[in-house]
Formats: structure tokens, C-alpha cells, sequence
């Protein structure tokens, strides 16, 4: 649910906000944090690689019928849905904009 909040956020202080809440960050580059471990949330083993390709943007390589991207593309529409009939919610909260 976070990646489509992510994909479906309109501005970039929105997008960073909720990476926050997705991603570890190093910003000093101080503990080597490799691609494994950018991702607070842990799927099961056999989601990770599914998982992995979706929050680095490659949707041509994921499985369409994994759990991990049947999941994503339901809640990417009803955000979607939600943010064309509400013009006062952003992803970032349900507050006007």
C-alpha cells in the first residue's frame, strides 16, 4: 500500500515524506546500507524478489500474478479513485490541500 502512495503522490515533498516511511536512509553514508537493506518492511522469502522489483520501478520483470503485485495494482486504483474524487486528500493526509 505504501509504494502505491508513493506512485500516486503528486509532489515530491509527498513522495520523500512517505519514502521515509518505506526506505532506511544513510545520508552521510556512513553504514553502508546495501539494496537489501533499504526496505524496513521484510516480505516472506518467496515475495523478496517480487517485492525488490517493485519498489525499484521495474514493472516489466515482476510476476503479474504474484501476491506482491496483485496486491499493488488493487491499491494503486483505489488511490487513484480516491485522489480523482476527493480533490482535498493528497496521499500525504486526508487534510486539504
Amino acid at each position: 500500500m505504501l509504494k502505491a502512495l508513493i506512485d500516486c503522490a503528486e509532489t515530491n515533498n509527498e513522495r520523500e515524506s512517505l519514502e521515509e516511511v518505506v526506505f532506511n536512509r544513510d545520508k552521510y553514508d556512513t553504514y553502508d546500507i546495501d539494496t537489501a537493506s533499504k526496505l524496513k518492511l521484510k516480505p516472506i522469502k518467496s515475495d523478496d524478489a517480487q517485492l525488490r522489483l517493485l519498489m525499484d520501478n521495474k514493472y516489466d520483470k515482476i510476476e503479474k500474478s504474484s501476491g506482491i503485485w496483485m496486491n499493488y495494482a488493487i491499491f494503486k486504483e483505489l488511490v487513484e479513485n480516491t485522489l480523482q474524487e476527493d480533490v482535498n486528500i493528497s496521499v500525504n493526509s486526508s487534510s486539504s490541500k
